[in-house]
């Protein structure tokens, strides 16, 4: 019988509880882009810039991003024990090498196909490796850890969970999807951001769609955040050259999924037996004899 664990939700929505998270996940942050913006609180250029000091004072809850929020939410509305269960499933024993290779694989390889078709439909071809691609993987796979573990035990630890109490994980994941754009947004507009400049509809086209591939590693994977933080860490590794056919690639991609899953859990039927973990429940799959 396969008894890897299918899905993953919390009991209840928690609104009071994601409210506090999301107060210092997101609105925090958004208070310091909008300064910055302003130019009352400059992003420092470097080491030596005076404004280093004063920017870290401010900022450290935002640099440490949502995963702080939820380690302070749990802390603040659960104890202890909330802390420890979130720490907790950073790892555990059911996480199957099939899904740590899904998550570390299946952005390369979409990206890979989209520079492939991009090579052979655009005339003429522009150069499938992107200038310093090969050079930047070092840098990307330390940035793409780095943005993973701030930001995985919060948004999918701790807010999907409760999202998939309220809505199916199709809608949960979306609607976190639209959230953490918004949390993103200043990016775009501070220098020496990874985002400034980047073109803004191309990345949130991108951003939404692989919030369904997210959600189908998180739920198949019994809420595990160490494979979210491994496909997180994909994110950063722009070593092909792609345009909207990339795009076109994912929404195939993601309609697949949730064909074949089914929008509920974006599980597909039978493949598992439930195992529930306390505070949560596994979803979206019956026991499966073989």
């Amino acid at each position: 019988m396969n008894t890897e664990t299918a899905g993953y939700k919390a009991h209840a929505f928690e609104a009071r509880n994601l409210l506090i998270f999301f107060l210092i996940a997101l609105v925090y942050p958004l208070l310091l882009g909008g300064l910055n913006y302003a130019g009352i609180l400059k992003m420092p250029s470097g080491i030596a810039d005076p404004n280093l000091i004063p920017f870290l004072i401010v900022a450290w809850p935002a640099i440490l991003g949502p995963t702080f929020a939820a380690f302070v939410t749990a802390a603040i509305t659960e104890g202890k024990p909330g802390v420890k269960a979130l720490w907790a499933r950073f790892w555990n024993r059911r996480l199957s090498v099939r899904w740590v290779l899904v998550a570390l694989l299946c952005l390369p390889v979409l990206r890979f196909l989209g520079g492939i078709l991009t090579q052979i439909l655009n005339k003429p071809p522009f150069p499938l490796l992107a200038e310093g691609g090969i050079a930047a993987v070092g840098s990307g796979i330390l940035l793409g850890l780095f943005c993973g573990l701030k930001e995985e035990f919060g948004w999918r630890g701790y807010a999907l969970p409760r999202f998939q109490a309220k809505w199916n994980a199709l809608t949960s994941g979306l609607v976190l999807g639209v959230i953490t754009g918004v949390w993103h947004l200043p990016a775009f507009f501070m220098p020496g951001e990874p985002l400034f400049g980047q073109d803004l509809g191309i990345w949130f086209a991108w951003h939404m769609l692989i919030q369904v591939v997210y959600t189908w590693i998180f739920n198949n994977t019994g809420g595990n955040v160490l494979a979210l933080v491994l496909f997180h860490t994909t994110t950063s590794l722009g070593i092909f050259n792609v345009d909207w056919l990339y795009i076109g690639i994912l929404l195939l991609v993601a309609v697949l999924i949730v064909a074949i899953c089914g929008p509920k859990n974006l599980v597909r039927q039978g493949r598992g037996q439930l195992v529930a973990q306390p505070g949560f429940e596994a979803v979206g799959s019956q026991p499966l004899i073989r």
